[in-house]
């Protein structure tokens, strides 16, 4: 039976707790991890013209409070531990990076959690030596999704600068973006069923954050914007093989939902969108 959206959006709200953040049930305390999968559901319904956040009926205030939250709960509790719903580094970034039009408000913050992590995200998004994340897909994407993201709005470059990324901002961010994308174009494997997939997508982790669905409908979302973001950067052939692959991680993601039971996780409803959202060749399959 369908729910009527006004009652899954009032569930929702319900949820919300006065420190900004949102918890698993009503009267709970707020999780970081939970904040964060909510936040990433608003950003690609944002995205994709489904919400308009001045018509929304989730607040845009409240939205920006749950922002602060991570903010927050990521520089005053740093050591809380994943089995406590804590956030991983690049799950915080990534997140934060989508909504670079909500301040990076520091005046709380502990001033070496702060510095520390200045030095950490330039390293991270232009590293000068080593990239690092070898055959962490999941990883890889989320730093491709955050250079994206701050490369994409002079909001996005003013969050870039507040994490210590200036001079040159968008140049350095787009070059590092393709840089990442030649990369992860080498790990897609031709499923042998149908499509393109990374078999260690996610493995040896699991969580709301992290399933087969989730990863690999993000990654062929990720690869068609980079197909856009970076038509004056990257060469020809590389664009071309992105489609490709992103095309077919779209008809993977069809084939293995007939096996897997992808309708019990929330990321399922990314693995439809992005399948809604490529080619008509793919959904005439």
């Amino acid at each position: 039976t369908s729910v009527p959206t006004s009652e899954i959006v009032a569930k929702i709200l319900s949820c919300c707790c006065n420190d900004g953040g949102f918890a698993w049930f009503e009267g709970m305390d707020s999780s970081p991890v939970v904040t964060a999968v909510l936040l990433q559901r608003y950003a690609s319904l944002k995205k994709r013209g489904i919400i308009d956040p001045q018509t929304s009926a989730i607040p845009q205030n409240t939205v920006e409070n749950a922002v602060k939250y991570l903010d927050k709960t990521y520089f005053g509790d740093r050591n809380r531990p994943y089995w406590c719903g804590g956030l991983s580094w690049d799950q915080y970034v990534s997140t934060r990076a989508m909504f670079p039009e909500v301040s990076f408000a520091t005046q709380n913050f502990d001033s070496k959690a702060l510095k520390d992590f200045r030095k950490e995200i330039k390293e991270y998004l232009t590293p000068k030596k080593e990239r690092g994340l070898n055959g962490y897909i999941l990883g890889k994407a989320r730093r491709m999704a955050v250079l994206l993201e701050l490369s994409a709005s002079d909001e996005g470059r003013n969050l870039a600068g507040s994490w210590g990324i200036t001079l040159g901002a968008r140049n350095k961010l787009l070059k590092s973006l393709n840089k990442d994308l030649l990369s992860i174009e080498e790990y897609a494997i031709e499923h042998k069923s149908g499509g393109w997939y990374y078999p260690n997508a996610v493995m040896p982790f699991r969580g709301l954050l992290e399933s087969e669905a989730f990863a690999h409908s993000f990654i062929a979302d990720l690869l068609t914007e980079c197909q856009t973001a970076l038509r004056n950067v990257a060469d020809e052939t590389s664009l071309k093989k992105a489609g490709e692959i992103a095309e077919g991680i779209r008809l993977w993601l069809m084939v293995q939902k007939e096996t897997q039971k992808w309708g019990e996780e929330p990321a399922y409803v990314d693995a439809l969108a992005s399948v809604l959202a490529g080619s008509d060749e793919v959904k005439a399959t």
